[in-house]
């Protein structure tokens, strides 16, 4: 996997953003209404989880995968009853459960909660309210991927625990773009760590993909945390995606997580 090099404009952006966030982080800056849905978008899909109409909405990863499991990473597989649907959300846990797969004659040890969107769009503006799980060396995960090809992905969020039960107060939230190159190599632009003073293991924080074809925009909580102009990596986002949502582990997980990552709302808008 090769890294991207990105324009000199992304580079600047990049800058600028990483320094307001390190202000906030700072000063425990807590504005949470900077980001309004322009009224020219409407909404297309929503879903905040009570309506019980799960299998006309979602699949679990066990049913869309080739195998329940990634096959570059069998620390954990796939399974639907880590996914726990409730009043406040939807639940996705992250347990010790081997399970023995004989058509790769491996054990692997760790289940997880992970589910995709049956619908799929080019465009938009997507909206998460999660709240992440506490615990060790957990990976929890908001983003998009290619409908008909992986690249492309949008990572809008990924949160790397390690050995804290807090993503390092929140300076290890971070964002990520993959793709692939004209050679057919899988590239990436980058990965960015976010930081949020908000308490994101005990509140609901919004998270938000502005994606069109002249820019990709990530909000955390209302911030604007990242911005791509640059119009090779648009390009290579030139195709319907499907909204990912799901709890994951590092490769030190042993010990179960003492909260699950609950998502409770689901938006996309497009233009009209």
């Amino acid at each position: 996997m090769t890294k991207y090099r990105a324009s000199f404009k992304d580079s600047i952006i990049r800058i600028f953003l990483e320094l307001k966030s390190l202000v906030r982080y700072i000063f425990l800056i807590k504005k949470e209404n900077e980001f309004n849905i322009p009224t020219e978008y409407k909404l297309m899909f929503n879903d905040n989880f009570n309506d019980k109409e799960w299998s006309l909405k979602w699949k679990d990863a066990s049913e869309w995968w080739n195998q329940p499991y990634h096959q570059g990473y069998l620390k954990q597989w796939y399974d639907p009853l880590q996914i726990i649907e409730s009043n406040d959300g939807v639940y996705f846990y992250a347990i010790n459960k081997s399970k023995y797969f004989p058509e790769i004659n491996t054990t692997i040890p760790v289940a997880v909660g992970i589910i995709r969107s049956r619908e799929s769009w080019q465009y938009g503006i997507f909206t998460f309210s999660a709240k992440l799980p506490a615990g060790t060396y957990l990976w929890p995960a908001l983003w998009l991927t290619g409908v008909y090809s992986w690249p492309p992905e949008i990572d809008l969020l990924e949160g790397y625990s390690d050995n804290t039960n807090d993503y390092h107060r929140n300076r290890n939230l971070q964002s990520n773009v993959h793709m692939l190159s004209d050679e057919k190599e899988h590239i990436f632009a980058g990965a960015c760590s976010h930081m949020l003073s908000n308490k994101t293991t005990e509140n609901f924080i919004k998270y938000i993909i502005w994606w069109e074809k002249d820019f990709i925009k990530l909000y955390y909580n209302g911030y604007l945390v990242r911005h791509i102009t640059d119009k090779e990596v648009l390009y290579k986002m030139n195709e319907p995606q499907v909204i990912i949502i799901g709890t994951g582990v590092q490769e030190k997980f042993g010990v179960n997580n003492i909260s699950p990552l609950i998502v409770n709302n689901i938006e996309v808008y497009q233009k009209i």
